[in-house]
């Protein structure tokens, strides 16, 4: 190989990991899932279960909280879809409906 094509590998390997590193250093996942769920939400092509979450939509139209967010958490586990979030999120707020203290 001449040594300009060798270099010129290198650098670009260079740049991919520089890349990889400031992503990481950007997004902050805390699991696998939320690796390969944030590199694949960004090229367009990460998709949730939707069954599991029709099946936290059920539970949430049931008043079932705690089983909603744990079938929205099963539906996306790297966190990457705001509709599902804005459930897991909204099904706090539900949860403490009407309450104005912690009760015992």
């Amino acid at each position: 190989m001449r040594d300009g094509t060798v270099r010129g590998i290198g650098l670009a390997l260079a740049v991919g990991y520089a890349t990889l590193i400031a992503w990481l250093y950007v997004q902050q996942p805390q699991s696998a899932a939320e690796v390969t769920g944030g590199f694949s939400a960004s090229v367009g092509s990460y998709r949730i279960d939707p069954q599991a979450f029709d099946d936290g939509v059920q539970f949430f139209g049931r008043d079932q909280f705690a089983a909603a967010r744990t079938a929205f958490e099963r539906a996306d586990p790297a966190r990457q879809d705001a509709r599902t979030q804005f459930y897991i999120a909204y099904s706090y707020y539900r949860q403490g409906w009407g309450r104005f203290y912690q009760g015992r």
